[in-house]
């Protein structure tokens, strides 16, 4: 519990104040709960108030707009900015971060866990009066992580200040990467805290090998750093003379590093981890011709600003699967489309340079606990942004005009690698996703018959995915063509089902053997009863139909128990391993397959 003598904390909620006193109360703290902006402008000029928490559950546009008030003070005076989010503004947390947000906690959350999260926000307040005062490089310990020896969170910022405040020729100056190690919560309550305190440091391990080997191979004028944040987030520093294809290169390889499984004990352990970037350019740093007290105090700010963006991006990548890589965009508009317009030009080259990659993630059927297929996804190794998102590869596709032709590609080598991959995967069902413009286009069906000749492909292993929000405008025709490839002996499957207008419709008007209940569904399962209800019904009704239920996105034990009784039939998602090569799926699937059914495992 933290006492009362902490600093001060002001905390905004025009909705839950009442509730926010009780828990301050209840832990001790010093906090003063106001419901205006204009309140909390009034209560921040106090010179003791330090933390803010922004409350915008119920109220995102004034909690957005109370944050972006309050976030110069915040930073001016050091301070730490928690903005709390509801569930359905959880997509929002960039938005936040961007206003100026040092920390996000979105609901929902518990009493014990709001605490929790205050208490990070003090202990960053605590951390930029330590650098400041220069007590962080008073002792080899300060400098120091306990656990894994990195150097601490103190000694990073430090370090940073120190190089921005300085002055250079080198444009960017430095380029900052934050990881963070996904499912180590996870990892945690399954194997307990000595096999993941022994995690994070091997984990340790391997980032300072990536460092070395980076800095040797670029040579590398100054060191390059490697440092424990907090928890399981790391942070990476590259000095100039540096170039933002040198940090993609470096997060590319942390993500390689992570391709091996950590053993500790009798434990195998899978985890993967997601990359934030910020790039420290001239207009971050510190102006050469400031003043020694001016410089000491921009350096500060640029450092804060420098790890606020990029986490940031780090907010954006863990939005998306395991392994994405974010560069934070300081500026939309005419940058945006210039972007845009060099990545459609890389992407046309991709499609002919072999560029893109094909990885699959593990589809498992509940009643055997056996995997017994695999979807196909693409990644895109851009060579010098580094993989980039399925999203932003799909985005480029269709304002470059070539999503067909990106769609065929994809098609095409995903039956390629599967026919040419280990044995042991040659009886598992592969799904490969189509759009609606796929399906629309002239001799589809055709092109799809005849690649499933060329690679030698059984039709009757194929399950063609389709998703529901793209079929509203071209029912009928998707129907059609949907009946020509079942009619092959293609299976068909409806992906993210569940999230459009026109759900029964669909399941009433299309040939489907299966129908994938959306992730966020999923995630209801364990929701209040109108929640379950809907979603049992969904599934009843499938069945009634005749068709397979697989559950998208069960990421937990919990989720596949409640996926399972609500009858279910197959299931998808990290709980049994993210998307992988077809090497790697292939010794996966022996081993898993080899014990199943089984107790629930780890994956990130």
């Amino acid at each position: 519990m933290l006492k009362a003598n902490n600093p001060a904390i002001l905390i905004f909620s025009p909705r839950y104040a009442r509730d926010l006193e009780v828990v301050t109360v209840e832990a001790g703290l010093h906090a003063s709960v106001v419901r205006t902006l204009d309140q909390a402008l009034a209560s921040f000029a106090s010179p003791e108030s330090r933390s803010i928490i922004v409350d915008a559950r119920g109220a995102f546009v004034a909690g957005l707009g109370a944050a972006r008030e309050l976030a110069l003070q915040v930073e001016a005076r050091r301070g730490a900015l928690l903005v709390l989010l509801s569930k359905n503004d959880a997509e929002a947390e960039a938005t936040v971060a961007r206003a100026g947000a040092t920390h996000v906690l979105t609901s929902p959350f518990s009493n014990t866990q709001l605490v929790t999260a205050i208490g990070f926000s003090q202990r960053h307040v605590e951390r930029l009066d330590n650098v400041a005062s220069g007590r962080s490089v008073d002792s080899d310990a300060a400098r120091r992580d306990a656990l894994t020896g990195l150097a601490s969170a103190a000694h990073v910022r430090g370090w940073l200040e120190l190089i921005l405040g300085a002055p250079s020729d080198y444009d960017p100056r430095a380029i900052l990467l934050v990881i963070a190690i996904g499912r180590f919560g996870q990892l945690n309550a399954a194997y307990g805290r000595n096999v993941a305190d022994a995690v994070l440091k091997e984990v340790a391990v391997r980032l300072q090998a990536v460092v070395s080997a980076s800095a040797a191979a670029a040579e590398a004028v100054e060191p390059r750093m490697v440092a424990r944040l907090a928890g399981a987030e790391f942070a990476l520093v590259l000095p100039g003379p540096v170039r933002l294809s040198d940090a993609t290169l470096v997060a590319a390889q942390v993500n390689a590093a992570f391709e091996g499984d950590f053993v500790i004990g009798d434990h195998c352990i899978h985890l993967g981890c997601r990359i934030g970037i910020a790039v420290a350019d001239s207009l971050t740093a510190t102006p050469d011709s400031a003043a020694v007290d001016d410089r000491d105090a921009a350096s500060a700010e640029a450092t804060e600003v420098l790890f606020r963006q990029a986490s940031a991006a780090l907010l954006q990548a863990r939005a998306r699967e395991p392994g994405s890589i974010e560069v934070f965009q300081s500026a939309l508009g005419g940058e945006r489309i210039l972007r845009m317009a060099g990545l459609e030009a890389d992407l046309r080259t991709a499609l002919v340079t072999n560029q893109l990659e094909i990885v699959f993630q593990p589809q498992v059927e509940i009643s055997s606990g056996r995997i017994v297929g695999a979807e196909a996804l693409v990644r895109w190794q851009h060579p010098v942004l580094g993989q980039l998102s399925a999203e932003t590869l799909l985005e480029v596709a269709e304002s470059a005009e070539v999503a067909v032709l990106l769609g065929d590609r994809i098609r095409e080598l995903a039956l390629s690698v599967a026919v040419e991959s280990h044995p042991d995967l040659h009886d598992l069902r592969m799904s490969i996703n189509a759009t609606a413009a796929d399906l629309a286009a002239e001799g589809f069906v055709e092109a799809m018959v005849g690649a499933l000749e060329q690679y030698g492909f059984p039709p009757d292993q194929l399950m063609i995915e389709v998703t529901e929000g793209d079929l509203i405008a071209n029912l009928d025709v998707a129907a059609a063509t949907l009946q020509r490839l079942r009619a092959q002996g293609i299976r068909i499957a409806l992906d993210d089902f569940g999230t459009g207008y026109s759900s029964l419709a669909y399941l009433r008007a299309l040939p489907l053997d299966f129908v994938k209940i959306d992730k966020r569904l999923v995630a209801d399962f364990g929701g209040d009863s109108r929640d379950r209800i809907v979603v049992q019904s969904i599934i009843e009704m499938a069945h009634g139909l005749g068709m397979c239920v697989m559950a998208e996105g069960v990421e937990n034990a919990t989720q596949l128990e409640m996926a399972a009784a609500a009858g279910c039939d197959w299931y998808q998602g990290f709980h049994c391993a993210p998307a992988m090569s077809a090497d790697a799926l292939a010794v996966f699937v022996k081993s898993w397959n080899a014990v199943a059914p089984a107790a629930p495992r780890i994956a990130s």
